[in-house]
């Protein structure tokens, strides 16, 4: 059996928001800067959470492994890449 791999990497100032399924919807699980598809897994690769302090006020990413899944478990999409998403230099939001 040969699975072909698939690399997803959005272009410079785009990431990939992960969406977890329960039942029939989807909730934001984390994001990651591009995702690794063999066969009926997929890996995302350099996966980040979003982290605050309890008011909300300021906002920083976070490193975080989601490791290897089941691709019917997940969904994704690409989207603009925030202040905060660049590491670990928190962003205040108001």
């Amino acid at each position: 059996m040969n699975d072909e791999l698939f690399l997803l990497q959005p272009e410079p100032g785009k990431i990939v928001q992960i969406y977890v399924r329960h039942r029939h919807f989807d909730f934001l699980q984390g994001f990651c800067r591009g995702v690794l598809h063999a066969g009926p897994y997929i890996q995302f690769l350099e996966g980040f959470l979003r982290r605050a302090n309890p008011d909300m006020t300021v906002l920083w990413s976070e490193a975080h492994d989601f490791g290897i899944q089941r691709r019917d478990q997940f969904s994704f999409e690409t989207a603009d890449e925030a202040p905060w998403m660049s590491g670990s230099n928190p962003q205040k939001t108001k």
